[in-house]
């Protein structure tokens, strides 16, 4: 089988999708394991989820002791058909014997017919060969994904994983040093020569030693779709009994996972690492199957399900970024669809759990919700769910800050189109929300707006007039004051720059000084304008 794994990739803004891929890590796989507590353990914390799926969370006792016999990184109390067939879920006693007999007998016949090999390098190509041969176990052909050595001894059928498991049971019981590499998507043989490495890839009756056979090569690339390369990968990983075991348990875990068999998918790779704790696939395809469980889950609107799988991932891993980000992202999504449902008061009691999890996400759920409101009753609708979230959150900058947003865009609209009236409307509709602050500048913003249409067509007494409406709205407001006094300082300008018409300067300078008496602007440039007026008009115009 071409093996996989499933990489997982963290939505920056508000969700996490998982996509298959090859897992890497500054050029090389992240190996160690990542969960808190060993596997069979870990199985008791995941039967919290047993209401969630069908059949149980729990390993044999024949598992539980191949786990324990495999913790220190070898096998002392089973030997490698043995792990290899638990891997196989091959948990009843009296079958695994069974199927072990068996090997026995193609033990017999493979030292038959390697008899007469004189190198290590002569058996290993002739042990092959027969395992191909129609009287050899391997008679009937590849399948992709065929991992278990039970269903090869049943059936002749193999893939890389299981092609290998097999040939390396069988040689290491002829002498041969027999370790296999794990590389993205495939696994294949490596025999120790006396130091030097042969490869052989097993799924091909010629793939041993492949380096020096093109034929072999061409076979597995047109009929396996394997392209066989003699450099290794960074990521590439040599693996020996326990590595070779696990790999069965991981592969079953991919297609589980690919039949969205979650919670059995979990089992198996938890298997895996059971057989071999430093396996980085079955590490990272256990992370998979929890956030694609959860991601299925919140698909289909379970939210309260989804959260429940990736807390139950973070108890086993509880530094996982992909879980900590994943279950905020279904928070986020549990809210907005309880936004989209118009449950106002049940879509409250989210947004405060999600700001639990995630404190910085509060200020973007204000904006969607009032967003998704006014869409679906205008601005009654918007206002009742600011309305709700200032009051829940009165200390919170990112509500308030959302709320000046939204009305700051609904202001927008009406003043953009030059209804200046609708839009000191639409701030007096939600004064009772705003501080006079917040209220003060967008009304700021709609007298220069509306001041700025009049200056832009030279209507300057009409620019004038709009700011003192403004100044009896807000009496004294500073902006609007020196906004004002700039206008009357710019229409005067008008007669002094080109038309060096001093006196009629001087007149609206008057006009001004009666709206502002106080202003110094106005006074100095009334002195300034008189004396240009005495000078002589030769030199005035100068």
């Amino acid at each position: 089988m071409r093996q996989r794994l499933y990489s997982l990739a963290v939505l920056v803004t508000l969700i996490a999708l998982l996509a298959g891929g090859e897992a890497r890590a500054a050029g090389k796989v992240k190996t160690g394991y990542p969960f808190t507590k060993p596997p069979a353990e870990a199985l008791e914390v995941l039967a919290r989820l047993k209401r969630l799926t069908i059949g149980d969370f729990a390993f044999t006792a024949d598992e539980v002791a191949l786990f324990a016999d495999a913790k220190d990184g070898r096998l002392d109390q089973h030997s490698f058909a043995e792990a290899a067939l638990i891997a196989s879920a091959v948990t009843d006693a009296a079958k695994r014997k069974a199927y072990l007999a068996r090997i026995d007998a193609l033990e017999a016949e493979a030292r038959k017919v390697t008899a007469d090999a004189k190198t290590p390098y002569e058996k290993g190509d002739k042990l092959l060969r027969w395992l191909h041969s129609k009287e050899g176990p391997m008679a009937n052909g590849y399948k992709t994904e065929q991992t278990d050595l039970a269903v090869l001894l049943d059936t002749g059928t193999y893939n890389c994983v299981s092609s290998a498991t097999l040939y390396n049971i069988l040689g290491r019981r002829l002498g041969l040093e027999l370790r296999a590499v794990e590389i993205p998507r495939h696994v294949f043989s490596v025999l120790d020569d006396g130091g030097k490495h042969i490869d052989v890839e097993t799924t091909c009756a010629a793939g041993f030693d492949p380096a020096r056979n093109e034929a072999a090569r061409k076979e597995l690339k047109e009929k396996k779709d394997i392209t066989y390369s003699r450099e290794r990968p960074d990521d590439a990983r040599e693996v020996g009994e326990l590595g070779l075991a696990a790999i069965i348990s991981y592969n079953q875990g991919v297609h589980l996972l690919d039949e969205k068999r979650f919670a059995e998918a979990l089992v198996a790779n938890f298997r895996a690492l059971g057989i071999d704790r430093q396996s980085p696939s079955a590490a990272q395809n256990a992370t998979a199957a929890f956030a694609k469980w959860a991601e299925a889950f919140s698909g289909e609107g379970k939210y309260a399900d989804a959260l429940e799988v990736l807390e139950t991932g973070l108890v086993l891993a509880p530094k996982d970024e992909t879980f900590q980000n994943n279950r905020k992202a279904t928070w986020v999504h549990w809210a907005e669809a309880a936004m989209d449902a118009g449950k106002n008061e049940a879509t409250l009691k989210i947004v405060q759990q999600v700001v639990e999890v995630d404190r910085d996400r509060l200020g973007y759920l204000t904006q969607e919700w009032a967003k998704k409101a006014y869409a679906k009753g205008k601005e009654a609708r918007a206002k009742e769910v600011l309305t709700l979230l200032v009051k829940q959150f009165p200390n919170r900058s990112e509500v308030r800050d959302a709320l000046q947003g939204h009305v700051h865009r609904l202001v927008e609209t009406p003043r953009d189109a030059g209804k200046y009236e609708d839009a000191l409307g639409v701030i007096e509709g939600h004064s009772d929300l705003l501080t006079k602050e917040e209220t003060r500048d967008l009304v700021r913003s709609v007298y220069d707006k509306w001041a700025q249409s009049f200056e832009k067509k030279g209507d300057w007494q009409g620019a004038v007039d709009i700011y003192a409406k403004g100044l009896k709205r807000i009496p004294k407001d500073e902006h609007l004051v020196n906004n004002a006094e700039a206008i009357w300082d710019s229409w005067a300008k008008t007669y002094m720059d080109k038309k060096k018409d001093w006196a009629g300067a001087i007149a609206i300078y008057e006009k001004g000084l009666k709206q502002f008496p106080d202003s110094s602007v106005f006074k100095n440039n009334i002195e300034y304008c008189r004396h240009q007026l005495k000078k002589p008009a030769s030199a005035a115009a100068r």
